[in-house]
Formats: C-alpha cells, structure tokens, sequence
C-alpha cells in the first residue's frame, strides 16, 4: 500500500507499507490505555453513529484535555511507533473509536 511522498524536515520521502490494519475500540468511560499495536502512522475515526464525543491523547486525556472527536470526525495520520503509547477515553459507552494503522 502506498501513501504517497511526504515532506519532512526538509526532506521529501516515499513511503510504502507492506501492512495495514483496523480496529474498534469500545465505548470506556474512564481513561483507557490503548493495545499493543505496532505500528507507523495511524488515523482515528469517531463512529458518525457515536452519541458522544471521544477524546484521544497520552496519560493524563480527559474530556478537557487531549484531542477530541465528534461523531463522525477524522483525526490526521498521526506518526507514532505504537498504539498503546496513546490513551482514549468516551462521553458515554455508546460510543466507540475505529482506527487504521500502516507500518
């Protein structure tokens, strides 16, 4: 799968992943760590049937602190080596957050 080139520091780079991968994560109303998930670059989506909002960020995310999404919101692809150096948490246990990794 290829993404395309991206400019970095200056640099302009081609990437190609060899996997990529989806997941779910339910509706948790307290701060949860996300899972073991290797990864390059993920993106967020919020459920556009959520009823709630869902908020993204590291150990300290709350409603108040970290990235929020609304139903049906997309968040940008997010350089990251691992899923679970990230934290979500929702409004209510109705909604939930889907999300697509490449490495």
């Amino acid at each position: 799968m290829s993404v395309g080139s991206f400019g970095y520091g200056g640099n302009q780079r081609s990437y190609s992943f060899p996997f990529a991968g989806a997941g779910r994560l339910v509706g948790i109303v307290a701060r949860t760590q996300m899972p073991d998930v290797p990864c390059e670059q993920v993106f967020f989506r919020a459920h556009p049937d959520n009823t709630g909002d869902v908020f993204i960020g590291g150990n300290d995310v709350s409603s108040v602190q970290g990235m929020i999404l609304e139903p049906g919101d997309y968040s940008p692809y997010i350089p990251i080596q691992n899923l679970n150096i990230l934290y979500y948490v929702c409004e209510n246990t109705a909604s939930h957050l889907q999300y697509f990794v490449v490495r």
